[in-house]
Order: C-alpha cells, then sequence, then structure tokens
C-alpha cells in the first residue's frame, strides 16, 4: 500500500475484485515460502505500509496445499525470513504482520492456533532490531464470515478489511515515510 497525502495507492502485480485500484501481492491456495519467492516484483513498486496475512496453506492438512509442511514452528520460521524479505526491500516501510484468522476444520484450526500464538514473537525479534513492524490480531475474526472454511465471504472481506484499517490506523503517526516508489499508472 503506497499513501500519498489522502490518497491510498495500492502495490502489487496481481490484481482482482471491483475495485478500481484493485491491486495486491496475493496468490491463492500458496504457502509464505511461495509468497517469499514471489513478492519481489511487487516490493520493487516500494510501499510505504505492508500488510501481512500469510500462513492459511502452510497450516493446511493436505500436503499437496501446504507443500513445505504444516508445522506451526517451521510456518513461523518461514514468516520470519518473508518479513525480513518485505524489510530488505523496503526498508522505510511499515509492516502489519497477521495473526491469521481461523479455518473449520479442526486439525488445521489447531495448527493455526499454534502458529498464530508464535506470531508476536517473530515481530518481537524484528521490532527489538529496530524495525518497523507490528504483529496484528485476526483470530476473533468470525468464522461464520468464512464462505468455505478457509476464504471469506464478501461480507467476510469487507469485516477483514475493516480490521485492517483499524490496524493501520494504530500505526504510530512517525513510522509511516512519505512512499519513496512511483505511484504506478493504471487507469
Amino acid at each position: 500500500m503506497i499513501t500519498s497525502e489522502d490518497q491510498v495507492v495500492y502495490a502489487g502485480t496481481e490484481s482482482g475484485g471491483t475495485m478500481k485500484d484493485g491491486y495486491f501481492a496475493a496468490w491463492s491456495g500458496k504457502t509464505i515460502q511461495f509468497i517469499a519467492d514471489n513478492v519481489g516484483p511487487s516490493l520493487a513498486q516500494r510501499p510505504n505500509i505492508v500488510l501481512i496475512h500469510a500462513g492459511t496453506n502452510d497450516m493446511n492438512s493436505s500436503n499437496t496445499v501446504s507443500t513445505e509442511g504444516n508445522d506451526p514452528v517451521a510456518a513461523a520460521q518461514r514468516l520470519g525470513l518473508l518479513i525480513d524479505r518485505v524489510i530488505e526491500s523496503c526498508p522505510d516501510a511499515t509492516v502489519l504482520v497477521a495473526m491469521i484468522i481461523g479455518t473449520w476444520d479442526p486439525a488445521q484450526a489447531n495448527r493455526t492456533h499454534q502458529f498464530d500464538a508464535l506470531v508476536p514473537g517473530v515481530v518481537k525479534q524484528r521490532r527489538d532490531a529496530g524495525m518497523r513492524v507490528l504483529a496484528v490480531d485476526f483470530t476473533s475474526f468470525p468464522n461464520k464470515l468464512l464462505r468455505d472454511g478457509v476464504h471469506p465471504t464478501n461480507k467476510g472481506y469487507q469485516v477483514f478489511g475493516d480490521y485492517w484499517y483499524d490496524f493501520v490506523t494504530q500505526i504510530p503517526v512517525e513510522w509511516i515515510q512519505q512512499p519513496v516508489g512511483n505511484d504506478p499508472d493504471r487507469w
């Protein structure tokens, strides 16, 4: 996300939905490692705020989805490396890292709970090193707003966006730097 004055410009190489500026860096059904391996072009846009909600697929019970395994500790380590990649590419950015939403699958929900418990520590290591990174808590997101046990409904995505908005407004104002990247010319 790139904010310039009062305007929000979304960064990313992927697009979808009905928003005029519906760009993002996210891939359905992919893991933290996939995101880390593919986020480079989006980070090259140099957003000044980066929102990370990653790990759902890493906690999946199917090894065809959780391709690096579904161990919460290993996934938290991969999340730390993803955060490091973001910070290295966008050292002036503030990074918000989510304790992710739940799922309907009981085994996956248990692993997700374990993973979420590790996220604040992963973030704290970077924050203690002087990085502008915060853990944000999506664990109260209502599972009844999931359409398939994993992904939010349309209403769920509105609530999801409300969570992000609330978290962004809590960023210490001195952490938000002027955008470095140019606003993408997409219209």
